[in-house]
């Protein structure tokens, strides 16, 4: 208790607390009356303690894709979901989509505190007029942890379509230097392997898995857990050994359905 009471009674303690409440309270009200000025709908956010930021202002850059272009649609926003869920499961912000930023391990990721919706994926085709929109930035609560607790991001929109996507800052500068990025090739080989796809027909595809961790059970409960029972058909009893994988013909109706089978499957 000594102690206690000698460090509150010490000048240089006191200072030090009362520079960091005029600090804080400065870069707190700074930041609210700025961010009261953004008139673009999608606002601010305050989810889960952290801060979000849509600038107001229109960027109006375009871009065109050099490679097909991986993302994810079906993400559960982050609002509306769990502390819990904002912590073990990737969500999305403004918009359904994300391109590039997929994490490919799903172990347990189904779970009731884990994965709450059916993740699709999909592709962006090269040579594809992107528009940049808006950026906004994500900010962790544990401001006075880290210098660095802001993660940029943009919404673009591919311009025949319509339709809009959010990236991260880093993945759009790889899109605008590279072509693409680290998913480049994954994206590439997933799409030589659908070109000719039909959507709403069942395309048919010789597919093979390692042996020792599929079963008949475990693709109808991935079907399941995935929500891809309509979209996906399998004969097991149709499937061949090659060595230490097992192989059979799968059919797929969309390219969604097969590109997030692809994708998942084997982390799953």
């Amino acid at each position: 208790m000594n102690i206690l009471n000698k460090i509150k009674s010490n000048r240089v303690f006191k200072i030090v607390i009362v520079f960091l409440a005029i600090y804080l309270g400065f870069d707190l009200a700074f930041e609210d009356e700025f961010l009261s000025k953004l008139q673009h709908p999608g606002g601010r956010h305050d989810l889960f303690g952290d801060s979000f930021q849509l600038s107001e202002e229109v960027l109006e850059n375009y871009i065109i894709t050099k490679y097909p272009i991986a993302y994810e649609r079906n993400r559960p926003n982050y609002s509306n979901v769990s502390n819990y869920i904002k912590s073990n499961s990737d969500t999305s912000y403004y918009e359904d989509r994300r391109l590039l930023d997929l994490h490919k391990s799903c172990g347990n990721c189904i779970g009731k505190d884990r994965l709450i919706t059916p993740r699709r994926i999909g592709y962006v085709k090269a040579e594809t007029k992107l528009k940049v929109l808006y950026k906004f930035y994500y900010k962790y609560e544990e401001r006075m942890l880290s210098s660095n607790n802001k993660f940029y991001y943009y919404i673009v929109q591919d311009v025949e379509s319509g339709q809009k996507y959010e990236i991260r800052d880093n993945d759009l500068k790889d899109i605008i230097k590279k072509g693409s990025t680290n998913l480049r090739d994954d994206a590439k080989l997933m799409v030589k392997t659908v070109k000719g796809f039909k959507d709403g027909k069942m395309n048919s595809i010789y597919y093979c898995l390692y042996e020792g961790y599929y079963s008949e059970y475990s693709f109808n409960q991935f079907l399941g857990d995935f929500k891809l029972s309509s979209e996906i058909k399998f004969d097991f009893k149709s499937k061949e050994s090659l060595k230490h994988y097992i192989c059979l013909d799968i059919s797929f109706k969309t390219v969604e359905a097969y590109l997030t089978f692809a994708y998942y499957i084997s982390d799953w």
